[in-house]
């Protein structure tokens, strides 16, 4: 059976249609397929949301922001958290301790350790170092400080005042040392010195300013005397610092200013500890105007020619 019914495409197509009608509708069908085939491909193609998308961070501009850390500045002396070491001269027999703080709530309680031989300073004479050759072949040999004071005088730095301890006999000159990285020796033998620890926040103290003012002192000496042509082995002007107890009195005098302080406690520590044990001892924070002083003790060690140990003095304002 043939339909009478005519589509569209009969219209336009036939033999009676309009060639501008026809034009028309093959421009519509040939848009209608293009798209139809750009669909497919990107199907094919792997477009959708299964695949990774490009993530785009913006940069924030809030005002809550931290701004970037900036490099901090250099440190400095007084924001160092470790204690100066002392100077390792071996040139002599005996050199200072390095610094270190103090707990001020057992201090005032602690004496020197019992099973410390605190006696090897008071009984050993000056060990021979191998130094002597500094001195020149002539030159004498003085075992006496006060042979010594007599002929060559005192050390000729040692200005700063006088330190005096009348239960041993010392009446020694006081010099004065600045702290940079290490705690310098004392000049000779017989004399003192102060430390000046201006530059550690928190560390040593003017004598009589209310801190704590730390000085020390050789306990022998086996060099060539650095003002005189002479040679000293013997004892020094600490050496029989290890006698002392509480109670016994020390005087410093500054600028003719003699102030007394009655020894609370002594104690030997290991001359390489951690800081939690020497700084301590040389803390600045004391509730009562203090002097440390500090001499080599222990064992004497041949090798390094040094001195294992130092023997430390606290003493409180009379």
């Amino acid at each position: 059976m043939t339909s009478n019914r005519h589509g569209i495409l009969d219209t336009l197509f036939s033999s009676g249609g309009s060639p501008l009608l026809r034009w028309a509708a093959l421009g519509i069908l040939a848009g209608v397929a293009i798209g139809i085939v750009v669909a497919l491909f990107a199907l094919v193609s792997g477009g959708g949301d299964d695949g990774p998308g490009v993530v785009i961070t913006p940069i924030s501009t809030s005002a809550d922001a931290e701004p970037a850390a900036a490099d901090p500045a250099p440190s400095t002396p007084t924001q160092s958290v470790t204690a100066p070491k002392p100077d390792d001269d071996t040139a002599t027999t005996s050199t200072t301790t390095e610094p270190a703080g103090e707990d001020t709530t057992t201090a005032t309680t602690t004496t020197a350790p019992d099973d410390e031989d605190t006696t090897t300073a008071a009984t050993t004479t000056a060990p021979d170092d191998g130094t002597s050759t500094t001195a020149p072949a002539s030159a004498p040999t003085v075992s006496d400080l006060d042979e010594l004071h007599r002929r060559y005088g005192e050390a000729p730095d040692a200005t700063l005042g006088r330190l005096r301890i009348p239960v041993l006999g010392v009446d020694a000159a006081v010099g004065r040392r600045y702290v940079d990285a290490k705690m310098p020796n004392p000049t000779g033998p017989g004399d003192v010195v102060w430390y000046d620890f201006s530059e550690w926040d928190g560390l040593g103290g003017v004598p009589g300013g209310g801190g704590n003012a730390v000085f020390s002192g050789h306990v022998d000496y086996n060099l060539q005397i650095p003002w005189a042509e002479a040679h000293y082995r013997g004892e020094g002007v600490f050496y029989a610092l290890n006698l002392l107890s509480p109670g016994d009195v020390i005087e410093v005098e500054v600028g003719g200013k003699v102030m007394q302080y009655t020894v609370k406690w002594t104690r030997q520590v290991e001359a390489n500890g951690p800081d939690n044990v020497w700084l301590p001892i040389l803390s600045g924070d004391v509730s009562v105007d203090s002097i440390t002083l500090i001499t080599c003790g222990g064992e004497f060690d041949v090798a390094t020619k040094t001195y294992r140990d130092r023997f430390i003095v606290r003493a409180e304002r009379a």
